[in-house]
């Protein structure tokens, strides 16, 4: 699954064929391309996870957006965390310029509660702007 991420980020900004940069406002990741914001986060958070599932679909969604910004290295960590009936579901995400125009991220999920969570779905959603 984390491959799968990376895979997906790292494919559509090399699709841009330009140089992409990572910056953060208000704690949120934006992809920019020519001085303009081409990948978002949902207004939603960062992250979001499913709690539920029901007719074959998840369900009980929760987001959440980072609450803490850091640097180490060449690595700008975002992190946040949702708190659920039964524990703490902390987030991760990691992101660093592997070449010019290429954006690596590491997203990381850890469970501290009373017992296993599940269901769960881990969810990866970006908004790319059109034309």
């Amino acid at each position: 699954m984390k491959k799968t991420g990376i895979g997906v980020l790292a494919c559509l900004l090399l699709c841009l064929q330009g140089q992409a940069q990572l910056k953060v406002e208000d704690h949120r990741p934006l992809f920019v391309l020519k001085n303009d914001a081409i990948i978002t986060a949902p207004e939603e958070g960062v992250w979001s996870v499913a709690t539920g599932w029901e007719n074959d679909w998840m369900t009980e969604w929760v987001h959440a957006a980072p609450t803490e910004v850091e640097q180490y290295g060449e690595w700008t960590i975002l992190k946040g965390e949702i708190v659920l009936p039964h524990g703490v579901l902390y987030m991760r995400d990691a992101y660093r310029e592997e070449k010019p125009g290429l954006i690596k991220c590491v997203r990381r999920f850890e469970w501290k509660g009373e017992k296993t969570l599940s269901p769960l779905t881990l969810s990866v959603r970006l908004r790319v702007k059109g034309k």
